[in-house]
């Protein structure tokens, strides 16, 4: 092992900078989650705003009950009547009134929303909202129940469903009690299920005016930050710029076509070489079955509330499958080996951190912004709402702890090798940072991504127009 990186990993342990979740740019979406239904007994007797047609109530939540949203940590909730819920990051905040729902993402109001069933709904006359803090910290939940509600069309069937937010791991899991009443807004038919961005700008929507929900059904949202391999489907060994749209389960690579595929509702796009062919597959993973699904076959492996982490844990030139569990903290690599090493709430980032060309099991942790490498030691960088990106940015043979800071766009760079840090501005609020090396010199370039005019900025290069709004770019 190279003792300079032995150095930096085990005896460089700087002060956390504030501390802060990770901005976790996307969450898996498993539509067949477990269902265990809750009843919160606390009834929302008044309202802070609007009225029980169209209104919302607000609610302050304990300072020590950590749960981050999109990166953000959460203080105040704007529940509203029309069966959504818009977090707040200092107050509470939003359009908690508006009933035309609409599809997921929308820049437009309202942001920063859970979208349990987002419908024209009216308690003016019957049903009621609920909710509940339950548990002990630091691993307490917080129900909140909409319970026996009528649409504002159809004042005479009753509907109930609910939303759970759980602390330390950030989950979120809605759960559906009775969608089914005879009208033209079963199972979901006139809603909107999905979560949202602060921005907008990105999202999971798992339906939209489309009766996709049942009786019994539970959906959970697990926050990570995009894990695959690569996208060199060309075999040249350079990385291709490439968009996943859940709208449709294509796939568009900029140099070598588009493909619209079968995929499933939630299916997460984990592109990597898994038969060490050179070139990368189109694979997927679908967190209601925890199929993995590549070019060696559909292989079941995980299960409900897993993150996928492909990578090439055993240096042999393909992709492994893998999953992290958050509810263990254990890797879980396919017929090669199970590895607990982390806690609920890390961010899992695969990484090969000494060149030997196998990837080490790391974690970033939010609670304290330290990278944990296992074996090699830990190492506290950034601060609040940073994203741990993987590169080596200096071209220097070893990847760099590198973060890219979403509020202020800038790159935060340590170098391994030379033990020093660097800083650069490179894109804006609401951008992804999609980092790879693009011309094949061996240096990562700092590339993001815009949801909202779908164009890749590559840092002293070029932009280029490729994707549109809700679209999942990837490039590595």
């Amino acid at each position: 092992m190279n003792s300079k990186f032995t150095k930096i990993m085990l005896g460089l342990v700087l002060v956390a900078l504030l501390g802060g979740q990770v901005f976790a740019y996307k969450y898996v979406m498993n539509a067949n989650a477990t269902y265990s239904y809750v009843v919160p007994t606390t009834q929302v007797m008044g309202l802070d705003g609007g009225d029980w047609d169209d209104g919302y109530f607000d609610y302050a939540l304990p300072g020590d009950f950590e749960f981050y949203y999109y990166g953000r940590k959460v203080t105040h909730l704007r529940i509203s009547t029309n069966g959504f819920i818009l977090f707040g990051f200092g107050s509470a905040t939003g359009d908690g009134v508006l009933y035309e729902n609409t599809a997921l993402p929308d820049a437009t109001d309202p942001d920063q929303m859970a979208a349990v069933q987002w419908d024209d709904w009216d308690l003016t006359n019957h049903g009621a909202m609920y909710y509940d803090l339950l548990g002990t910290a630091p691993n307490r939940t917080f129900v909140i129940e909409w319970r026996g509600i009528p649409s504002h069309l159809v004042g005479t069937e009753y509907y109930t469903f609910e939303a759970i937010l759980y602390e330390g791991s950030n989950n979120i899991l809605y759960q559906y009690n009775e969608v089914l009443q005879s009208s033209s807004h079963d199972f979901g038919n006139k809603a909107t299920v999905g979560v949202e961005h602060p921005t907008g700008l990105q999202g999971e929507q798992y339906s939209y005016n489309t009766p996709d929900l049942v009786n019994g059904q539970a959906i959970l949202f697990t926050p990570f930050v995009h894990v695959y391999d690569t996208t060199d489907f060309t075999g040249d060994g350079i990385p291709d710029p490439t968009i996943y749209r859940p709208s449709n389960t294509g796939w568009y690579v900029r140099s070598d076509g588009a493909w619209i595929t079968s995929g499933n509702i939630g299916d997460v796009p984990v592109p990597g070489d898994y038969d060490g062919d050179g070139r990368a597959y189109r694979a997927t993973y679908n967190p209601a079955t925890s199929t993995w699904s590549t070019e060696i076959g559909d292989i079941v492996y995980g299960t409900e509330g897993d993150i996928p982490v492909p990578a090439d844990y055993d240096g042999d030139g393909t992709t492994d499958i893998a999953v992290f569990r958050p509810s263990n903290g254990t890797w879980y690599v396919y017929g090669f080996r199970a590895l607990t090493y982390g806690t609920a709430g890390d961010i899992p980032m695969p990484v090969d951190l000494d060149g030997d060309g196998d990837a080490e099991f790391v974690v970033w942790r939010p609670s304290n912004a330290t990278f944990y490498a296992y074996r090699l030691g830990a190492y506290t960088y950034g601060t609040a709402g940073d994203i741990p990106v993987r590169g080596d940015f200096d071209g220097g043979g070893w990847v760099d702890v590198a973060l890219w800071r979403p509020t202020t766009g800038i790159w935060f760079v340590y170098s391994v090798e030379t033990m020093t840090k660097s800083a650069t501005t490179h894109g804006t609020y609401g951008d992804i940072p999609v980092p790879a090396d693009i011309n094949g010199d061996g240096m990562t370039d700092k590339v993001v991504w815009r949801p909202s005019n779908g164009i890749w900025y590559f840092k002293g290069f070029f932009a280029a127009t490729y994707g549109t709004l809700g679209d999942i770019p990837m490039l590595r």
